[in-house]
């Protein structure tokens, strides 16, 4: 039984651990301490195991993660475990932290169990993984395939396992097993397996604490590199962030995309000279960038003169022979890389340097495909409301935009006017010059168009040789002035065209003013069209406003009206 001298510290102990604040020195000390002290106790008999069973669901709450590592406290409660059950040869197997292998961490009694590896499906492992609970193993050919000496009578493995995956495993050695006893043991494996989670968790913290000002360098970067939309810019800034990261002097991040015969077209790059980004349009094979790409893992290269796989001299130019370049793979077949070399202290680059740094361009990844998406989509806007030919806006973004603008014009009591444009025997010239010729008439008159109006009018292309022009909060007779001054212009514009052919063109406008002449979009358009084709028929290249008094020509008799298509 528990004495009651003995008892009383042992409960204190265990009260104040569950008073104690997580992150703190103190509390893991108390914690090792009280193993000690639970484990002499049971050696001397003052507490009875089955008693102390009744103390195991507390120990759950014992290691939360504090300041310092609790690996140190883990041979202390294989000490307890092996008293409670009575074990005097029993071993802690656990995931190895790189390889796919299990390893022993801790051993209690004689060399059994000490050193003992296996793989993933191999071994007692590979036995616990088919098994999916405990087993108890007294064949001597099983024992000693598994690897275990003469010695071992019979081995009694017991699963640690965390979210139904195999974490580990307590192997007890030379022990007979009633089923009560398996059944106890594989409650105190649980509290085990949260232990060694507790522990796992520490020590990774602990490894992130051991540099913790790049770990918050990275997040702010993070966040900065999540506001830009502009792809050009955003691998600016990752190939700056890159080179506080790995304190060099030197970094490149590029957009690529693999086409066929290994042929890597650069699609974008940031952190090199302008006049090198606008020649850099291939990767070239032999490369480094070529070999990343191509295998898609990331590379560490303490001396490149000793590295005989890149045949490429792109690298002759640093200051020294140690890089890092690591890819990032985005959507739609195209992947990042980024290049880092010239450590500022003139060494290598380390391990800790690639996994920095490999951490770092899984968040600019991210970046990159967010920004790529949104630009993507700003085209498809962009494209969806402009005319290829010209880049104008297209009449369908037109319709949109003058009810806008009508809208605007009514809530504040302000004017606003409607061009339309028609270029004067159109049709004439590009029969007679061809089309290519007649392509480039309209493009020339759409940027005459753009650059004779003002920052706030909007001009458009509204189909075939008719464009339209949309002048906010201007009065009838000031947007009479700006198409006069379009129409001279384009007069005196001597257009490309065929030896012998006329190489002067004209143009018919109408205007019409909301709300003088209509307060509807549609209705103020028909306006402005019935006044351009008065000036069609008045002799061309000529400005006609819109009045009451101006002919109405029937639609039927317009021929290649945009307004047949509203």
């Amino acid at each position: 039984m528990l004495s009651k001298h003995t008892e009383r510290p042992l409960m204190q102990a265990l009260e104040t651990i569950e008073a104690l604040k997580l992150h703190t020195a103190e509390r893991l000390k108390l914690i090792t301490d009280t193993f000690e002290l639970m484990a002499a106790n049971l050696a001397a008999g003052y507490i009875h195991p089955e008693l102390l069973r009744t103390y195991i669901p507390k120990f759950d709450i014992l290691f939360e993660i504090g300041e310092e590592p609790s690996m140190k406290s883990v041979p202390a409660l294989l000490r307890i475990v092996g008293m409670l059950l009575d074990v005097k040869e029993c071993a802690l197997l656990v995931r190895h932290t790189h390889r796919p292998r299990f390893m022993t961490i801790c051993s209690l009694g004689s060399e059994t169990g000490k050193g003992y590896e296996c793989g993933m499906d191999d071994g007692i492992m590979g036995f616990l993984k088919r098994t999916s609970g405990p087993l108890v193993i007294s064949d001597p050919t099983q024992i000693a395939q598994l690897g275990f000496g003469e010695e071992v009578r019979s081995i009694a493995a017991f699963p640690l396992l965390s979210g139904g995956r195999l974490e580990g495993a307590f192997l007890a050695f030379n022990r007979d097993w009633s089923s009560k006893d398996i059944s106890t043991t594989s409650l105190i494996c649980n509290f085990m397996t949260l232990l060694l989670k507790d522990v796992e968790i520490c020590e990774t913290l602990d490894a992130i604490a051991k540099d913790v000002r790049k770990v918050s360098t990275m997040l702010d970067m993070v966040r900065e590199m999540n506001d830009i939309r502009d792809i050009g810019k955003l691998l600016n800034i990752m190939s700056q962030k890159s080179k506080e990261l790995a304190g060099a002097k030197r970094a490149s991040a590029m957009v690529v995309e693999r086409m066929p015969e290994d042929t890597i077209v650069v699609k974008a790059v940031g952190g090199v000279p302008q006049e090198i980004s606008e020649r850099l349009r291939f990767v070239k094979k032999g490369s480094v960038t070529h070999y990343v790409v191509m295998y898609g893992k990331p590379i560490l290269v303490r001396d490149i003169e000793a590295v005989t796989i890149f045949t490429s001299s792109g690298h002759r130019g640093y200051e020294t022979s140690s890089f890092v370049s690591i890819p990032m793979k985005l959507g739609n077949g195209n992947f990042g890389v980024l290049n880092v070399t010239d450590k500022l202290d003139g060494g290598p680059f380390t391990w800790e340097d690639l996994g920095i740094l490999t951490d770092f361009a899984r968040y600019a990844a991210l970046a990159i495909e967010r920004t790529s998406y949104y630009q993507e989509l700003k085209r498809q806007e962009f494209l969806a409301i402009t005319d290829e030919l010209t880049g104008l806006y297209n009449r369908r973004y037109f319709m949109e935009r003058l009810e806008d603008e009508i809208q605007r014009s009514r809530r504040y009591s302000h004017p606003l006017c409607v061009t339309v444009i028609d270029v004067d025997d159109f049709k004439l010239y590009n029969d007679t010059n061809g089309h290519i010729l007649g392509d480039k008439v309209l493009k020339d008159i759409a940027d005459m168009l753009k650059g004779l109006t003002r920052r706030t009018d909007m001009v458009f292309r509204l189909g075939g040789d008719e464009f339209a022009i949309v002048f906010p909060e201007t009065s009838k007779e000031i947007a009479e002035h700006i198409v006069e001054r379009i129409r001279e212009a384009i007069r005196n514009h001597k257009f490309m065209g065929k030896d012998a052919q006329p190489k002067r063109l004209t143009v018919s406008l109408g205007v019409a003013a909301y709300p003088d002449d209509a307060e509807r979009g549609i209705e103020l358009l028909e306006k402005a069209d019935q006044a351009m084709y008065q000036a069609k028929i008045a002799g061309k290249d000529r400005v006609v406003l819109y009045s009451p008094d101006t002919p109405v020509l029937s639609i039927s008799n317009r021929p290649n009206s945009f307004i047949q298509g509203s």
